[in-house]
């Protein structure tokens, strides 16, 4: 790193990462990149209802007709 009148120039100066991840390591990367310089945008995920979409899983569709027994 050099100096540059008050300012640090750093290794990822001037670039810009978008971080859409939704595990740690993401998250951590995003970090990493922010702490050398980068400007970093998080985008938070759509979440409808209760559950997240991947917690939720795949929606359940019968046939018209099916008996359910329990």
């Amino acid at each position: 790193m050099q100096p540059c009148g008050e300012r640090l120039v750093t290794s990822f100066d001037g670039v810009r990462v978008l971080d859409l991840s939704d595990r740690l390591s993401g998250a951590y990367a995003a970090r990493l990149f922010g702490d050398f310089g980068a400007e970093v945008t998080l985008g938070e995920p759509l979440i409808i209802g209760c559950f997240p979409p991947s917690a939720a899983g795949p929606p359940i569709v019968f046939p018209v007709g099916t008996t359910i027994v329990s």
